[in-house]
């Protein structure tokens, strides 16, 4: 691979010039899964179910398993591309956000490790990569099955298999992102403080593959047994939305309580309510660290195809396609 640091980061200049498949990309083995120091201690004030800075940390005690995710739609710009990378930023502005992600198996109350943890969003102004050409977020109506768009050895599912995936407009590939958890079920990575688009609160995308096994050209089988959403404390919110780039953003925005996705998960820690903190107390463009312990059934198969908040994001009159 030419697009390599050294560090075995991939060259996020470059990532975007090309759709990376799956299986290639995993085949480095490594990269993504070392072991990181995760706590937070002393990183300024928190928000989101209460937690303190200093109580924020990606190592669960295994009495966490007793709460299982919610599992929420997919949503129509889901695209499954292989990018194994800690850092999804790509070079686009925002108040920096380290997300810290647990993962950890409710049947056997055990963390699970060498799960895949694959997320995505939008940018500051709503937009997702795959769809810049399609305007902020839900400004566009779904409009088909994308086609062309590289499969690998995860299944895709979710909104496609309705026929209300979004088409993909370009080849980009910003704030997307996949890892592999370690020993105690952790992952690591490096974006943005998510903006927003019409309808919907702040949150981030996320999925969890397991079972499938890791050979000389990538990962294959295995199957996804969680599609959930992440979402951001007002409060925090409230601080994010008056900074650059954000106050530029004009679409309406949707809070917590307003969101149908997240009501219906039940909201609070089960439907994805982050732990976040600030890093620096004065100044909250120095970053935000959020965290979550996400509670999942590695015997189901969840790709968000059929939770009870797929018909509420359905437009009026549209059933799911047969095709």
């Amino acid at each position: 691979m030419t697009n390599r640091h050294d560090s075995g980061e991939f060259d996020n200049g470059q990532i975007s010039q090309a759709l990376l498949s799956r299986r290639r990309l995993l085949g480095l083995s490594g990269v993504g899964i070392a072991a990181i120091g995760l706590g937070v201690a002393g990183c300024g004030t928190g928000s989101g179910g209460g937690a303190a800075a200093q109580n924020v940390t990606a190592s669960p005690s295994v009495s966490s398993a007793a709460l299982l995710t919610a599992e929420e739609m997919e949503g129509p710009y889901y695209l499954d591309y292989e990018l194994f990378r800690s850092d999804i930023t790509e070079g686009k502005p925002g108040v920096p956000l380290t997300l810290r992600l647990n993962v950890v198996d409710v049947i056997s109350g055990g963390l699970l490790k060498d799960a895949v943890v694959e997320i995505w969003q939008c940018d500051a102004l709503g937009v997702y990569s795959g769809y810049t050409k399609a305007g902020a977020g839900g400004g566009v109506r779904p409009t088909g099955i994308p086609t062309g768009i590289p499969t690998g050895a995860f299944p895709s599912g979710g909104l496609s298999a309705l026929g209300a995936h979004q088409q993909p407009t370009d080849k980009l590939t910003y704030l997307r992102g996949s890892q592999i958890s370690d020993s105690r079920g952790s992952v690591d990575f490096q974006s943005i403080f998510p903006g927003w688009y019409a309808s919907r609160a702040i949150h981030i995308h996320t999925k969890v593959h397991v079972d499938g096994r890791r050979t000389s050209t990538g990962y294959e089988g295995g199957h996804v047994c969680h599609t959930g959403q992440l979402y951001f404390a007002e409060d925090m919110v409230a601080k994010i939305k008056v900074l650059s780039p954000y106050v530029t953003n004009t679409v309406v925005r949707t809070t917590l309580d307003q969101d149908n996705i997240y009501r219906a998960a039940g909201g609070g820690t089960r439907a994805g309510l982050l732990q976040l903190a600030q890093r620096d107390d004065q100044h909250i463009d120095k970053g935000v660290i959020a965290s979550l312990t996400l509670g999942v059934d590695p015997s189901r198969t969840n790709t968000g195809e059929d939770g009870s908040t797929m018909a509420q994001m359905r437009p009026p009159g549209v059933t799911p396609s047969a095709t």
